[in-house]
């Protein structure tokens, strides 16, 4: 049964994202994984549309208890929130996925633990995997800094930023006085 996130046609799609753990004899077993534009794609509403990032699984199986370890890291491109230039955004992240086998599958309120019945014989990361990366995306998006702990955005946007910033600092705040604010304070002293 896929999980309820991704319809069959989907799973074809991500099959390289299933791992088969029946199989597996207990101790460390690895693999590489890449997302792409390819594996965005199966996701709707996907916050980027693009990625190079390569994922390093370690799944340590024991009796009854799957211990999964991914090691991220790669570039998604975007654009600056500050100077709207686009640039290769630096993602890295580290995670733990426990996977717990149980007599009757229970619905985890644990984000990173998953109950399967006895007798699975695999585990579909792809949707932990796309999760992992969107929380990696920060909030803000801007140009790293370079060795000087200087913004590495564009020059000439920054000094338009800044020239824009100190104009509205030397002007009165003529808003302020005129607030609905003032509007209001004064219909209450009228009654």
């Amino acid at each position: 049964m896929p999980p309820p996130f991704l319809k069959n046609a989907q799973m074809d799609k991500l099959k390289e994202f299933n791992i088969n753990f029946s199989g597996l004899s207990e101790g460390f077993h690895y693999w590489t994984h890449n997302i792409n534009a390819a594996f965005l794609t199966e996701f709707e509403s996907a916050l980027v549309e693009n990625a190079t990032v390569e994922v390093k699984v370690q799944l340590e199986k024991r009796t009854h208890l799957l211990i999964f370890d991914f090691e991220m890291e790669g570039t998604v491109p975007t654009d600056c929130d500050t100077c709207g230039q686009p640039f290769d955004l630096s993602v890295e992240s580290q995670d733990r996925l426990l996977v717990k086998m149980v007599s009757e599958r229970i619905e985890s309120e644990e984000p990173d633990v998953i109950y399967l019945e006895f007798g699975s014989s695999h585990v579909h990361i792809a949707q932990y995997l796309y999760e992992m990366l969107m929380l990696a995306i920060p909030m803000r998006k801007t140009h790293p800094l370079d060795e000087n702990g200087q913004p590495t955005c564009d020059p000439e946007i920054l000094k338009l930023l800044n020239n824009n910033s100190e104009a509205s600092q030397d002007e009165p705040d003529q808003e302020q006085s005129h607030s609905v604010w003032d509007a209001l304070k004064g219909l209450k002293n009228k009654n």
